[in-house]
């Protein structure tokens, strides 16, 4: 190959290399088995449902159970400790999660894949 390309650009063969190999660096999209979108809209759907109103109806429905065990005096306080915790956990959970994001320069929120993607340029 290297003949060939000697052969019929000269000199210049390695600088040739060269270019098409950064111009093939640059190019890099991911492959489809690397797309992840319709897994993370599929589970963006599931956190929107558990933490939207589905979520607060059963919480509702947890917290009058709750209040119904008072009523009967069949409270135990563990129980009712452990549904408020869990109440939290569920609808806190995801404030939780976009809070691990880190945060870049100029205050703009940026994951460890933006991070990567914004050093590429620098290094090719």
């Amino acid at each position: 190959m290297i003949k060939f390309l000697e052969r019929h650009f000269g000199d210049n063969a390695g600088t040739l290399m060269v270019a098409v190999v950064a111009m093939m660096l640059i190019s890099i999209e991911p492959s489809y088995a690397q797309n992840f979108g319709g897994v993370q809209s599929f589970l963006n759907k599931i956190v929107n449902n558990i933490t939207g109103p589905i979520g607060v109806s059963i919480a509702a429905l947890a917290v009058i159970a709750i209040g119904f065990s008072f009523l009967t005096g069949r409270m135990d306080w563990t129980f009712a400790v452990a549904v408020i915790v869990g109440i939290a956990i569920i609808f806190g959970g995801a404030a939780f999660v976009k809070g691990l994001k880190a945060t870049g320069g100029g205050g703009k929120t940026t994951d460890a894949l933006d991070s990567i993607q914004a050093l590429l340029p620098a290094i090719v």
